[in-house]
């Protein structure tokens, strides 16, 4: 089984919901539905991580070319609607729904 480092940039503003929480939690409770450690929240990597969102930003640009990233894994999502920035908790389930599903990609 390959072990896989997920580095998660999601592009939202931050209220008193915690995207990083949600996003820990669901992929925590997939990884216990297949018997798998949990994991924790790295302050290094949430640092890279906002480093590389706040580059993409800045350059409007979804791209895994963030030289902070280097030698992590990145899933990446953008999410918008026709009012600009959608709400945080369905951008959440949308990108994380997204990557799980690639899962059946990999063993």
């Amino acid at each position: 089984m390959k072990t896989i480092l997920v580095l998660s940039c999601l592009i939202a503003v931050c209220t008193a919901y915690s995207v990083q929480e949600d996003m820990l939690e669901r992929h925590n409770k997939d990884r216990r539905r297949h018997k798998v450690g949990a994991l924790v929240t790295s302050s290094k990597l949430v640092g890279i991580s906002q480093t590389c969102a706040n580059r993409n930003a800045k350059r409007n640009k979804n791209a895994h070319d963030c030289p902070a990233s280097k030698g992590y894994g990145e899933n990446l999502s953008w999410s918008y609607d026709s009012k600009g920035v959608p709400d945080e908790k369905a951008a959440v389930k949308t990108a994380y729904t997204g990557w799980y599903n690639e899962s059946k990609d990999y063993n």
